[in-house]
């Protein structure tokens, strides 16, 4: 057959099925005694701003509206919250009923630690999905039970 290679192997698995020629780094892990959980816990929560996050405070969410409210005007308000109003139709179109554009107000807000750019706002709005909208509700709830 025309485009088939007589050799079962590429040249990249023979290579590791033979051992390669190519210098290969020597991996060492420290032994469980060696091994500092504090220190690599810490280092996950600084490293470039990934890992571990503090829960937001419970007027969190409550602070960022009051700043939208003052940076961008009563009227942009309301026409995120008419938006987050047709993102809670698509969801209710999707079988979620109760859902309400102030609940999608709310998980968009809960991102956020200042008031982020107006672009940033809009753009989340669109992009919220249910999962993450489900998400948020359990958190939320779990939260409450506390």
């Amino acid at each position: 057959m025309r485009g088939v290679s007589e050799d079962p192997y590429p040249k990249f698995d023979r290579e590791v099925l033979e051992g390669s020629s190519s210098p290969q780094e020597d991996l060492s892990f420290p032994n469980a005694d060696e091994f500092d959980i504090e220190a690599a816990l810490e280092a996950l929560r600084v490293r470039d701003g990934y890992g571990v996050r503090e829960a937001p405070s419970a007027d969190a969410a409550w602070r960022i509206d009051r700043d939208v409210r003052e940076r961008y005007g009563e009227e942009i308000r309301t026409s995120l919250l008419e938006l987050c109003e047709a993102r809670a139709a698509d969801f209710r179109l999707l079988g979620l009923a109760g859902v309400t554009g102030e609940d999608v107000w709310r998980t968009v807000l809960r991102r956020y630690d200042d008031v982020p750019p107006l672009y940033r706002l809009v753009a989340d709005i669109l992009s919220l999905k249910v999962q993450t909208f489900l998400d948020d509700r359990r958190r939320e709830m779990y939260r409450n039970l506390r």
